[in-house]
């Protein structure tokens, strides 16, 4: 890529890093040293443990990120900040354009997939996103984020199954008192991909102490950016078996064109398809269409079509969020809590106008069937005199329907294939918390229960219908002019072969819009207790018990058009389901003698549609020094 572009953004970006890494590194430390110094220590909980301890240290490695790196990084969603990290592999993010992305900017640990990290918050499950179950990092309110806590070791057994490959817990802040505004504007160097951000947060304290109440509203917007507004992504690239770069492009083209095998050059008339691979750098992949219909060598590269410069780099964003915290204590070592979160985002993705193999109704992939094809009236006359010649290729039983394999065609008269992503996120929490005694030991005690729900909504244009293009196909004359000779759907005769034969009427019909319609819903009960078992000489058998019961139900619901099969390319998608499951679990820590410990955990979950799974951990803690 130095080829193409300065190093120097990566090196900048590189010793961003390092600086924040090293940063985040000397700001989880901080709380152990003052720890070390000071008598009176806060119990704490750790992310990837339940266990309540009296310090910052756990077998598994945690990386800190504090609130001011965050605030301090000038970015509009937290997946941006997290992705600086080594234990990240960044999934999918806001420059991610694939097709079908539905805009979750989900983490990624250690490269082992989204679905297997587990995002929490205040050490609960945050809202799914997508019917996978994956919590959107952009969902989460960051100027209430007090800490990122990232472990990077399995936490299966401490926090489920979708932990396997860690957690990553966002800490929130529930003791904010006064306003605080902020506004943020940026722009990328080029003068693109402007961003605005503006946040408002409001918290009071009970006069008494009791309790608090915080409120936090936002609104972000981005502008999005395009690959051919930067040198690096104009033009694809394809690396040669030598490793060298060579520009590559699409076999679909605007105008289209129809695979001829090689071994079937010489039966081709009217185009010398043989003669062509003289003047040709590549191969010969069949015929292509120019203007008035044309028939041409199809020389790849020579005509591939660079597909790259109306796709998105950088996918636009506009988002608003609404958020409710609160806690008060109801009695002595007994408190209420309770948070609420509400996201309405809409993204975008974009690519190039639809690359399709248009294929008639009934007929097997890329394959048209076109009745007729040597008289066709709207087809130019050389296009019907091509045909006519190799009517023996195209129509060798002689029943008058023409046959093309291989058609690729690439839709410029349609614009932009784009699809608007609407998604709604709402979830509440709310439950109990305290301390209780036993003996001579304190133990916290928490209950809860949770209601999640996403909807996402997805509208796709620029695609292409397969009846309509088997019905415009079909064209015969009436009173002198071409008419669909089946007349339904307000058919349009159309030709597809041709730069420049698709009229605006033909666009219109072809064409079509369609829509799909996702939904998450998840409840969960959940109840846990921690506190010290019994002493042994080296120190207190730190011990934690939980229970916890979700249900979940999935939806994925096309619309008519999509369901039916009929667009090119874009296979229909139908899919719904449920399930529950019960969750046991249990962790505990044995001081064996001073200096080292031995930790272990296990969780058995009953599913109600695969059964029981059991799940469990163990480790050494050693300070031999």
């Amino acid at each position: 890529m130095s080829n193409y572009h300065s190093a120097n953004p990566v090196r900048t970006a590189v010793r961003r890093a390092l600086w924040t890494g090293t940063f985040a590194a000397l700001a989880s430390q901080m709380p152990l040293a003052q720890a070390q110094q000071d008598d009176d220590v806060d119990e704490v909980v750790v992310t990837g443990s339940r266990l309540i301890r009296q310090d910052f240290i756990v077998i598994s490695p945690i990386t800190t990120v504090g609130s001011d790196i965050i605030q301090q990084s000038g970015n509009i969603t937290l997946e941006e900040t997290l992705n600086m990290y080594p234990q990240l592999n960044p999934d999918t993010t806001g420059a991610s354009n694939q097709s079908g992305g539905d805009g979750v900017l989900a983490p990624d640990l250690r490269g082992l997939g989204p679905v297997r990290t587990l995002v929490l918050v205040d050490g609960k499950r945050f809202i799914p996103a997508s019917v996978t179950g994956l919590s959107d990092t952009a969902v989460i309110p960051d100027m209430l984020v007090e800490r990122i806590e990232i472990a990077t070791g399995g936490a299966s057994a401490v926090y489920g199954s979708d932990a396997i490959a860690g957690a990553i817990n966002f800490i929130m802040r529930d003791d904010f008192e006064g306003f605080d505004i902020r506004y943020q504007w940026g722009e990328a160097g080029e003068g693109d991909a402007t961003t605005n951000k503006l946040d408002l947060l409001f918290g009071a304290n009970t006069s008494g102490g009791e309790g608090n109440i915080t409120l936090y509203a936002s609104y972000s917007d981005r502008d999005p950016v395009f690959m051919e507004n930067r040198e690096f992504s104009q033009q694809p690239f394809l690396a040669d078996s030598t490793g060298q770069l060579n520009n590559f492009g699409s076999g679909n083209i605007p105008g289209g064109k129809i695979f001829i095998p090689q071994s079937d050059f010489g039966l081709i008339q009217g185009v010398d398809l043989v003669g062509a691979e003289a003047n040709c750098p590549g191969p010969i992949q069949g015929i292509r269409f120019g203007v008035d219909s044309e028939p041409l060598p199809f020389c790849r590269p020579t005509e591939q079509f660079n597909y790259a410069a109306t796709n998105f780099i950088m996918r636009p964003l506009e988002r608003w969020q609404f958020s409710a915290m609160g806690h008060y204590e109801i009695a002595d070592d007994v408190e209420a809590y309770t948070q609420v979160f509400y996201t309405k985002k809409e993204n975008e993705w974009q690519q190039a106008a639809l690359a399709s193999a248009p294929t008639s109704e009934g007929a097997s992939n890329g394959t048209l069937l076109i009745p007729n094809a040597d008289t066709n009236p709207l087809f130019s006359p050389q296009l019907q005199q091509f045909f006519a010649d190799n009517a023996g290729y195209f129509d060798p039983d002689g029943d008058g329907v023409f046959e093309t394999v291989g058609n690729g065609r690439r839709f410029l008269e349609f614009g932009p294939r784009n699809a608007h992503i609407l998604h709604d996120s709402y979830g509440v929490t709310a439950g109990f918390r305290g301390d209780v005694g036993f003996g001579d030991n304190t133990w916290s005690w928490d209950g809860f229960y949770q209601y999640q729900r996403s909807d996402v909504n997805q509208t796709r244009v620029g695609l292409l219908s397969r009846s309509r293009t088997t019905l415009g196909l079909d064209v015969v004359v009436v009173n002198g002019e071409p008419e669909c000779r089946v007349q339904l759907l307000g058919c349009v005769p159309v030709n597809v072969y041709g730069t420049n034969t698709l009229t605006e009427d033909m666009v219109n019909f072809l064409t079509v819009t369609t829509g799909r319609a996702d939904n998450f819903e998840r409840q969960t009960f959940g109840a846990s207790i921690a506190g010290a078992l019994f002493e042994l000489p080296a120190g207190p058998v730190d011990t934690a018990f939980g229970l916890e019961w979700r249900d979940e139900q999935y939806e994925t619901v096309p619309d008519e058009i999509s369901a039916s099969g009929d667009l090119g390319g874009v296979p229909p998608v139908i899919n719904s389901g449920d399930y529950d499951l019960w969750e046991a679990y249990a962790e505990a820590r044995f001081p064996i003698f001073t200096g080292f410990a031995v930790e272990g955990a296990v969780r058995y979950s009953d599913y109600s549609t695969i059964g029981g799974v059991t799940t469990w951990r163990g480790g050494l803690d050693w300070k031999p020094t």
